[in-house]
């Protein structure tokens, strides 16, 4: 029965997706094609576009950031971008697919448009129109339908202008990417293609079933063409995300950047917040930072005259944004910093703080405050760890942008490690539940000319490491890190194409939450067995071939399958039925453990014995011990060498041996034979503690 409707279901899905393939760049000639007597009339025809492609509309595409800074792939025009000689995160790919000299393959010429949506769901199509004989000018698109939709084009050249005059400007990559509100494109060129997006939007109380409507084109003085528009709701709502969806959002920052000085009153603040609701995000971080009156000084409690809590955190519930089960990260604040200097709060201050903000935010329904800790910290970092360690028992957790090797050496002090993103391994993972720390990831360069790669990061990359949190730059960051735009004379921020599939991205990750919640709750069901084995093979996939190492975007899963996973995960679910977040434990946020503290100030005797112990906590917890006392551990090499062949505590041995240093050099055979273990978080700590023997530094 599951097969069937799930064959069916598709059908919808491979109708929207006719015609199109990610690596045919254009190669039909318009001489190739043979267009009906009715099209010639009308001069153009129209074909549904997969929006995981950019359609650049007006100009050819740019080949790429700079010879520089871009090696490219022969084969694939696939860049990777370089910092001081070492990969930076993975492939960018410029938006090379599909230029305006586009001639759509007859086949694409359908006259349906077919989506799927839960309840409470945003769901973006994208239109291709493809000029013939002569310019096509005042070209107008309506959609008649009972359900919400936003139309956008792409920018024209004035707009351009504006943001090349930003002070911060708007990268040109992005302009390729750009979306503007509006449903009229002044003029497409003969014999070029431009394209419509739209976004359809159920409402929570929309009714399920089929909801025809009509997509209709009409140029200046020409005759209308019309396409049916084929939209299926569910019967369920798609339910929030259980993680952390947390955007970085400066309104200010440094001079020349944060958001434009206009956006900055409280209605475009207003309008921002919302903006990111709409787009499934759930948190944020920096929030305050460069609001005015928002920075908050816990010296007296309540704070004085702080936005903070008079506005932005219950704008932020009002716009739907926050809930009180996920937290944000706040930068504008005197906590989390060890009392060094007169004025610095005492430890017993900053917990006094964070027990009234936790009886304010349970009264008010405000999200749990997440500290920012030292941006993307070297390693190693004795100074780092002298001024961290001891905030281990102070109420608000902290979390911080961190390399691999931070996450390895620094790890231990930070509760929430936002790795990027290509740099996250299973045993990564696996080793931060055994520290009780959440590993979330970010990529500051992932740029929106690249929806397939916003798409697979925000959503199968987070689900398939079972991550608990996401975050990029988003609004006006920095310079080129912009993943949406906005004007003056503009009511809310215009998106990009690429941030449009990051909201698709979350949703795929709603999906199979919800997919999960519904085979738990009914695991005998003859449904929940098949799909739990498809989601095992599924994530098997993923894990097996990371997208930010691979050289062909279809690596791990080809671009026409995001949306059959999909549909077939809501088949599972229509088949077991939904359960809510309501039905649901609430997830306990993860508090870093102090590992070492059951062994610290014992004999160094009782540490060695606590390595044989057969609990592998307390094997842990001594191991972490011998690392704190450093070079005087050495009669322990022996033992900790034998640990390095246990998953659950191989880092703490290797960060042990670290720390002992050149007297632990018998263990430099065990650790350079971890050079061939498969996971490369693993081969990192084994590297790091070898150089650390080897050279005593």
């Amino acid at each position: 029965m599951i097969k069937a409707v799930y064959v069916s279901r598709l059908l919808g899905v491979v109708t929207m997706l006719v015609g199109v393939c990610l690596t045919d760049i254009a190669q039909v000639a318009a001489a190739d094609t043979t267009w009906s007597q009715s099209e010639l009339t009308r001069g153009y025809v129209v074909f549904p576009h997969t929006p995981l492609q950019v359609l650049l509309s007006g100009r050819k595409p740019i080949p790429g950031n700079s010879p520089e800074a871009l090696t490219a792939n022969s084969n694939r025009r696939v860049y990777i971008q370089r910092d001081a000689g070492r990969p930076y995160g993975g492939p960018t790919i410029p938006p090379d697919g599909i230029g305006p000299e586009f001639v759509p393959e007859r086949a694409a010429i359908v006259t349906t448009v077919s989506c799927e949506l839960a309840r409470g769901e945003y769901r973006s199509v994208q239109i291709g129109i493809h000029a013939l004989a002569d310019n096509v000018r005042q070209l107008r698109l309506e959609v008649d339908s009972d359900l919400d939709a936003r139309v956008h084009r792409g920018i024209d050249a004035q707009t351009r202008d504006m943001l090349h005059d930003y002070p911060n400007p708007v990268w040109p990559h992005l302009h390729d990417v750009c979306l503007d509100e509006s449903a009229v494109i002044d003029t497409v060129e003969k014999q070029t293609t431009a394209f419509f997006w739209i976004t359809l939007h159920a409402g929570k109380s929309t009714a399920a079933g089929k909801h025809p409507g009509k997509i209709r084109l009409r140029a200046a003085g020409g005759p209308v063409a019309e396409l049916d528009l084929d939209v299926t709701v569910h019967a369920f709502e798609l339910q929030r995300a259980r993680i952390a969806y947390a955007p970085f959002y400066y309104a200010e920052w440094g001079r020349d950047s944060g958001i434009p000085e206009f956006a900055q009153s409280d209605e475009w603040i207003a309008a921002i917040l919302r903006d990111l609701a709409e787009h499934s995000h759930n948190s944020l971080v920096g929030m305050a930072y460069g609001v005015r009156d928002a920075a908050i000084n816990f010296s007296t409690l309540p704070p004085a005259d702080n936005r903070t809590f008079s506005f932005l955190l219950p704008l932020a519930k009002q716009v739907g944004l926050t809930t009180p089960e996920i937290p944000i990260i706040h930068f504008a604040h005197n906590l989390k910093q060890l009392p060094e200097k007169p004025g610095d709060l005492t430890l017993d201050q900053q917990e006094q703080a964070m027990g009234w903000y936790e009886s304010e935010r349970m009264k008010h329904g405000w999200p749990e405050l997440v500290a920012y800790g030292h941006d993307e910290p070297p390693y190693p970092n004795p100074e780092l760890r002298r001024r961290y360690a001891p905030l281990r028992g102070v109420g608000m957790r902290v979390g911080t942008a961190m390399f691999a090797p931070a996450v390895y050496g620094l790890g231990d002090v930070h509760d929430i490690w936002i790795v990027r993103s290509g740099e996250i391994t299973p045993e990564m993972c696996a080793e931060g539940k055994r520290q009780g720390a959440e590993v979330w990831t970010y990529h500051c360069d992932a740029m929106s000319f690249q929806p397939l790669w916003e798409r697979h990061y925000a959503g199968f990359y987070v689900w398939a490491y079972e991550l608990r949190g996401h975050t990029t730059w988003h609004y006006y960051a920095q310079e080129k890190f912009k993943l949406v735009w906005m004007r003056e004379t503009d009511k809310r921020p215009m998106p990009t194409s690429g941030w449009e599939m990051r909201r698709e991205g979350i949703d795929d990750y709603r999906y199979l939450q919800m997919l999960e919640d519904s085979i738990a709750a009914h695991p005998d069901h003859a449904a929940a067995v098949e799909a739990k084995a498809w989601l095992a093979d599924l994530r098997a996939r993923i894990l097996a071939n990371d997208r930010h190492i691979a050289s062909d975007p279809s690596d791990p899963l080809p671009w026409q399958e995001y949306d059959r996973v999909r549909a077939r995960a809501a088949c599972y679910i229509d088949q077991l039925g939904p359960v809510t977040n309501g039905q649901i434990a609430p997830v306990v946020s993860e508090r870093r453990k102090d590992e070492a503290k059951p062994f610290r100030g014992q004999s160094l005797e009782a540490c060695l014995a606590g390595l044989d112990s057969t609990d592998t906590s307390e094997r842990r917890a001594a191991a972490w011990a011998l690392c704190e006392l450093g070079p005087e551990a050495a009669r322990g090499v022996g033992r900790l060498v034998e640990l390095l062949n246990d998953d659950a505590t191989r880092v703490p041995a290797m960060r042990a041996l670290e720390a002992i240093g050149p007297g632990a050099r018998p263990a430099l055979p065990a650790l350079r034979a971890l050079a061939d273990h498969p996971d490369g978080f693993v081969r990192l700590g084994a590297s790091i503690a070898a150089k650390a023997i080897d050279t005593g530094s």
